[in-house]
This record gives structure tokens, sequence and C-alpha cells, in this order.
């Protein structure tokens, strides 16, 4: 949370977070804004300023104690002071305020959770793998998972820490600093890291030992929910082909440039490396705009030849899904939107060079490689 001393709650957005609507102006974040304010699943601490003080505002203005006390220790110095102003105004107001905050504590079958579960996730990178990072507290401490997950063994590089809670405060601000993750619900992050732990156990027989430590400190009612969670509740079903048509690889690169490093086989880049330089050589398109059309035909091969690996595809699959709850966590709805339609597109079989992320990612990697290798004949720039 951007640390403003002059901020302030916005009379707008706390009347709009107390009615469940979304202002035209809503900023990102507003999504979780609403999530913190209904069931206390979101996390203000990375909003921004303004947004966090109007929730709190909103959870003052309903008499939500429990959302209020729940920011009693939390590991932002300005809104755990502005949660403590809040209480002192609800009790003066006569609102019934115990001295022990029910939300700081409470119990979960075997899990006592004494500090809020957090979790952190990002975007798939080069190699297919998405980073994420996962704290939990119980009556024997705060355990941290880290890792990634995704590619072709579903989990790798995981740590697994028992830490204090001092040590816990500066893992989440690393956390809330890094650019490459973005905090999502705790069911969220539990979700995809299960599904990531559910194919490394597909390939190897086992899952890691790590991952069945951080399960023994969670209790089995997050572990199901974790399950169930239908990460597209909300989104449409049907696939938007106008929409997938209005897609263009320059914009994809600029806004969303995680699509430039999604993971296609070796061996389609390999063969279109290889059409891309006979192209440039052969006397069969003398003209500049035969030898371009020739090149356009190379990519949209390569493209096709990417998703035709059945097990690809289902990961590219994966990797949207996790695109789409970091973009939704973010605020940035239209693009989850989005990148959501092209995973119905990758559902329903269509063919990659009708994909602009697939073309995208192609024409960055090949670019880069012939950068490298010196042989840039016939090659252009990708956009932008």
């Amino acid at each position: 949370m951007a640390k403003k001393k002059t901020a302030k709650p916005m009379n707008a957005w706390v009347d709009a977070l107390r009615a469940g609507t979304a202002p035209d102006d809503a900023p990102e974040g507003w999504a979780v804004a609403e999530e913190w304010l209904a069931d206390g699943s979101g996390s203000l601490e990375s909003l921004d300023e303004r947004l966090a003080l109007s929730a709190l505002e909103a959870a003052v203005a309903t008499q939500a104690v429990e959302r209020v006390q729940g920011l009693d220790d939390s590991p932002d110095k300005e809104l755990r002071k502005a949660a403590r102003r809040a209480l002192h105004r609800l009790r003066s107001a006569g609102v019934d305020v115990a001295d022990t905050a029910p939300a700081k504590r409470f119990s979960l079958s075997a899990e006592v959770v004494d500090i809020p579960s957090r979790a952190f996730l990002g975007h798939a990178h080069q190699e297919g793998y998405a980073p994420f990072l996962l704290t939990a507290t119980d009556a024997e401490g705060s355990c941290i998972l880290a890792g990634e997950i995704g590619g072709g063994e579903g989990v790798r590089n995981t740590t697994h820490l028992h830490v204090t809670r001092r040590d816990l405060r500066e893992v989440w601000k690393d956390a809330e600093g890094n650019a490459d993750l973005v905090e999502v619900s705790f069911v969220t992050g539990m979700h995809f890291v299960k599904r990531g732990m559910e194919s490394a156990r597909a390939l190897l027989g086992r899952s890691p030992h790590d991952w069945d430590h951080f399960l023994g400190h969670i209790s089995k009612g997050t572990v199901t929910a974790a399950q169930l969670l239908d990460t597209a509740d909300g989104l449409s079903a049907e696939l938007d082909e106008a929409g997938l048509a209005q897609l263009d690889e320059g914009k994809l690169l600029a806004e969303r440039e995680w699509f430039r490093f999604w993971p296609v086989p070796d061996e389609a880049i390999g063969a279109l490396f290889e059409d891309l330089s006979a192209a440039a050589a052969s006397d069969l398109a003398p003209t500049e705009e035969a030898q371009a059309e020739r090149r356009e035909d190379a990519f949209e091969k390569a493209a096709d030849a990417a998703l035709s690996d059945a097990v690809v595809r289902k990961r590219w699959q994966e990797y949207l899904r996790i695109s789409v709850a970091v973009l939704r966590a973010q605020g940035q709805d239209a693009k989850a939107a989005e990148v959501h339609n092209l995973g119905l597109a990758l559902a329903a079989g269509l063919p990659g060079h009708k994909l602009a992320p697939v073309l995208a990612s192609l024409r960055f990697q090949t670019f880069k490689m012939a950068s490298m290798m010196g042989q840039m004949d016939g090659m252009e720039p990708p956009a932008p």
C-alpha cells in the first residue's frame, strides 16, 4: 500500500463499496477491496492507500467490526493505525467491540490461525513455470512454501521454511515489492499450487515432501475449498470469436508482455527458423511481398505445430487460468476476460495461427534467436 500521509478515503468509493457496485473511476484492486469487505478473504495491504482506507471506512459504516479488528495487526503501519482509530470511533458510537478481535485467532479443525494466511502468484515465464508463495500460521508457528508451478514437471524449486512472525512480515514485504508476484486470495493460491502438485505426483508417483509438510498446517476445509474453487466464476462460458480476431499482437506484447515468454516446443521453433531461412534464400519468392507472404505462412505453420500436441495445449490452458486469476486480483477485469477468452479458444481446439499470443510468442522468440546467431536476413522485429 502506498505510504502517502495525506491520503484520505474517497466518499464516493465508500458509498460504492457499501452498495456493492463499481464506479466508473474504480481503481485497480477494486475487486480485492470488495472481497475483503464481503468475507475478509482479500488483503488491503496490496492496494492503493485511498482505496484501502475507503474499504476500511465502508466497514466502519456497516459496523463490520471483525473486518476492522482483522487489521489491528496489519503489517502496514498506516493501515494498522487507521484501523485502531476506526475501532475507537465504533466504541464511541456505542458499537459492541470486543477487546480481543475474533478474526485474529480462530480454529478450523487442527488449524489455529493467529495471523492471516496469504498467497502470491505470478504469470508463467518463458519455461512455462509460474512463481508462487504461500504462508500459513498455526499453533506450531508460521510456515512458508515457495516455488514454481507449471511446465513439464508440475512444480520445481520448492522451498519450505518455518519462520518467526517478524521474519514472516519481512517475507510479506519482499513479496509485495516483487514485480513478478501479485497477491491473490489464499484459496486461489492453494488451488493452483495444489493442481501443480497433483501434476508432479502424476509424473513422479509422489508429491514433493515440502508440499505434504505444508498441508499439515492447513485445515481440511481450506483444502476442500481450494479443490472446488471455480476460478472462472463470473466469466463467460461462450467463446467470443469476434473478440479473438481483434487481438493485436503488438498490443499483447506491449500490455501483457508475459505472452512473449510463453513456452513453445523447441521442435516448432527449430522448424520455423529453418523455414524462415529457406524463404529468405529462395528464388521462388523474388519480390519482397512474396517473401513476406512465405514468412507469414511459415509462422502460421509453426503456430499450428506448436499447439498440435495435446499436452502443450493443456499446459497453455493452465497458464491462461493462472493469468486470469492474477489479473482479477489486480482488478484488471477487462484484460482477465480477454485472456479467459483465449483459454476458451484453446479448449475449443482452435489452431495456433488463429491465436495472437502464439504468433506473438513465436515472433519474439525467433527474432531473439536470430539476433543471437547473427542471422537477421529476412527477419523483422516483432511489434511494437
